[in-house]
């Protein structure tokens, strides 16, 4: 059975593993938050001056957890962050979507993982 993880992952700042959501507390203050999902298992933290915006979030997860920012509030043109553990350590990349990302899902769809 697969592990679970709990990724908290800010941008502009730091990445931090977390081993539960119970009394989750931000690695530094933050001026706003929301739970994006209505479990409480998607947490997210902000604030922002006049040159920069940072985030963390907390999502409790088995996989991958992706996190992303758009002008038009759709799936691209966007910047997205995905994050992951392996061998208990986090891993994340950024990226930028150009197009309709439903294409993208539907091309995975079809891979599979040979080896590791």
């Amino acid at each position: 059975m697969a592990q679970q993880h709990i990724f908290a992952l800010t941008i502009l700042s730091c990445i931090k593993v977390v081993r539960g959501l119970v009394a989750v507390i931000p690695t530094e203050p933050f001026n706003y938050s929301t739970e994006v999902d209505t479990n409480g298992n998607y947490l997210l933290f902000w604030k922002f001056n006049d040159t920069h915006i940072t985030f963390e979030v907390h999502v409790k997860t088995y996989g991958y957890v992706g996190f992303g920012l758009s002008e038009n509030g759709k799936m691209y043109p966007a910047d997205v962050v995905v994050g992951w553990m392996k061998d208990g350590v986090t891993h994340f990349k950024i990226y930028e979507t150009e197009i309709e990302l439903s294409a993208i899902v539907i091309e995975l769809r079809y891979c599979r993982q040979v080896e590791g």
